[in-house]
């Protein structure tokens, strides 16, 4: 885990230089090197569960908060971008901010953040991922204790999470170092002990590293307004690290309380395997 947090601290004070590592290039033209690729959040050394994403999103306008082109700009000197530049990127996202109220981001002098359209975007998450550590009797985030989240793809691309994801040398040894690894151990040190996938593009990644279904069965489930959502269960079969999936016809996002009932199913189910 050291070499993680040491490798991407070095990755993105290298990009404030305009430097590019070399295994990140891989990922292609796809991805918009100008906005501060955001690999993890969280700790993985310490953590509830871990969160598995496509990647960091899209990035089109010059959002101030993470544009490289805005970074020295006098008037963005609270935002994620220059903390990040003053800091490090494990300083400041190891605490994961986007979770954290607006008097605790204050309290850790990082006032502004709230800003941030991704900050917005994981608060519309807390109840879930709350509800989600309940269910695994693991402390929650208002015991203080976040999730990790890791991105497939560290960098903002509203392109690269749209197409088909088949990853092929060379960039399946940067996806099976930097990140897979990366899950299966933070997993594993993880308090509930499995991982979770928004999107069903993940499949074809689980299953071509390592991973197969175990249950779940992958049937629909509806809520009382018609909608619906699929999980399914996964193992890797060298380390045991279990893991489920999730998604919906059309989104990449989490279940919402409408699915709270059968995702607890999915989730007690998921337990029972040893």
């Amino acid at each position: 885990m050291e070499e993680f947090i040491r490798y991407w601290d070095k990755v993105i004070q290298d990009w404030f230089c305009d430097k590019i590592d070399t295994e990140q290039q891989h990922y292609g033209d796809l991805v918009n090197p100008n906005y501060l690729p955001e690999p993890y959040m969280g700790n993985p050394r310490q953590c509830s569960f871990v969160i598995v994403n496509y990647n960091a999103g899209g990035g089109d306008n010059r959002d101030p908060m993470i544009c490289k082109d805005c970074v020295d700009c006098p008037k963005n000197t609270k935002c994620l971008i220059s903390y990040v530049k003053k800091r490090s990127y494990s300083e400041v996202m190891t605490q994961f901010p986007f979770l954290l109220t607006k008097e605790e981001l204050g309290n850790r002098e990082l006032r502004g953040i709230e800003k941030y359209s991704g900050y917005k975007w994981w608060q519309a998450k807390k109840d879930w991922i709350n509800h989600v550590a309940k269910v695994a009797n693991v402390p929650t985030t208002d015991d203080g204790l976040m999730p990790f989240a890791i991105e497939l793809c560290a960098w903002h691309s509203k392109s690269w999470s749209n197409t088909e994801i088949l990853i092929k040398e060379p960039l399946r040894a940067v996806v099976e170092k930097r990140v897979i690894d990366i899950i299966i151990k933070a997993t594993k040190q993880s308090k509930a002990h499995f991982a979770y996938f928004i999107g069903k593009k993940h499949i074809t990644v689980l299953e071509d590293f390592g991973f197969h279904h175990i249950g779940g069965d992958s049937k629909e489930a509806k809520d009382k307004k018609g909608g619906n959502r699929y999980f399914a269960i996964y193992q890797h079969e060298a380390s045991n690290a279990k893991a489920i999936v999730t998604w919906t016809i059309g989104s990449n996002s989490h279940p919402g309380k409408n699915f709270f009932n059968r995702e607890k199913e999915v989730i007690i189910e998921m337990m029972k395997h040893s």
